[in-house]
């Protein structure tokens, strides 16, 4: 059963009610092929929330593309300057989080990690939490949403996004994007960080009903 979903509330009853849940992105970023009673996807789920130019700060949606994003941001002299630029991408931003594929572009302007400063998030018992603050700096204390990015929904559901963005540099800086990678195999991963993945996903979704199969033991 595939499910579309438009706000919090019904996202979170899908997670609760669900015993096992695939959650976005296109079957070609996953390691398995594990069936699954139900999946979820944030398509639809788009807006945007607040536009801040003076703070260099954009809060949406997660279910909104990258592109759909990055035409509303240009359109007022910002960016994005993450992932694919080509009008075919249509992955949304929280597939693109949740997954953080490498990109060309990565050694000049890092990755995810280095833009989400806020996110709404809900786990898998359907609490909503919140990490982060409305910031470019932020140093209160340790940012739960940064173990969100790359984990590929296994702990987590990031529903709404705030970046920081920055000015639009223009066409010649959209440098062409292809994806360096698709999957992770296990044996690249070293045995040290996968008994870390292990503990940090018991800890989040102890009954293992988030993207059950990612990384191929999580």
């Amino acid at each position: 059963m595939s499910t579309a979903t438009k706000t919090i509330d019904e996202i979170v009853g899908v997670i609760r009610n669900a015993n096992s849940l695939r959650i976005g992105a296109p079957s070609e970023f996953r390691l398995d092929a594990a069936t699954t009673e139900s999946t979820l996807t944030l398509d639809g789920f788009d807006q945007i929330l607040s536009f801040e130019p003076s703070d260099q700060l954009v809060s949406f949606q997660a279910g909104i593309t990258l592109i759909s994003l990055n035409t509303f941001l240009r359109e007022r002299g910002f960016e994005i300057p993450l992932g694919r630029r080509d009008e075919q991408q249509d992955e949304t931003v929280a597939d693109l989080i949740a997954f953080n594929l490498p990109h060309h572009s990565s050694a000049t302007v890092g990755s995810w990690r280095d833009w989400v400063v806020r996110m709404r998030i809900i786990l898998d018992s359907g609490e909503v939490v919140v990490s982060g603050a409305n910031v470019v700096k932020n140093v209160t204390g340790f940012d739960l949403h940064k173990l969100m990015i790359g984990a590929r929904y296994t702990l987590g559901v990031p529903v709404e996004v705030t970046l920081r963005i920055r000015p639009f540099l223009g066409p010649k800086y959209f440098d062409s994007y292809e994806t360096l990678a698709k999957t992770v195999s296990l044996s690249s991963i070293p045995e040290t960080e996968q008994k870390l993945m292990k503990r940090t996903k018991e800890i989040f979704d102890p009954t293992y009903k988030l993207n059950p199969g990612e990384f191929g033991f999580i």
